[in-house]
């Protein structure tokens, strides 16, 4: 399988960490072919380096990847019924490529999200934030 080239690598310890996945089924096949071990790691308030944890429990849910932000924000997606209501054709998008819309500190991802490298990438540098991403464990 082709992994392009959205795939990150970082070096922890004795490991390299891949990351960058589309979907769980991607990781999952990535895992066995480089006889890596499925993990999650986490972005701390913006910080570019990454750490191992467990917390968001994305392998045993099968997630890609999921973000906790502090209470100074509210995430809705567009699938939420919320979205219908907050009616986001009333906005100005930040960034029309970004695909996502903030206004008083609520952020909308409109569309799918969970393939969107921008997004992510923004995820990662919000202070008082945690991003949480499937990665693939493989001993050097």
């Amino acid at each position: 399988m082709k992994y392009g080239r959205n795939l990150i690598e970082y070096m922890l310890g004795n490991f390299k960490i891949y990351t960058g996945f589309i979907n769980f089924s991607q990781a999952e096949e990535f895992a066995k072919e480089h006889k890596g071990e499925l993990t999650e790691i986490v972005y701390h308030n913006g910080e570019g380096a990454p750490e191992l944890s467990d917390k968001a429990k994305l392998v045993e849910n099968k997630m890609p990847y999921n973000v906790e932000l502090s209470k100074d924000y509210t995430v809705f997606y567009s699938n939420d019924e919320f979205f219908m209501e907050y009616n986001p054709e009333k906005h100005q998008y930040e960034n029309e490529s970004q695909n996502t819309l903030k206004t008083e500190n609520v952020i909308i991802f409109n569309g799918d999200y969970r393939h969107s490298e921008r997004i992510k990438e923004r995820l990662k540098k919000l202070n008082n934030s945690h991003f949480y991403e499937l990665a693939v464990k493989v001993a050097i």
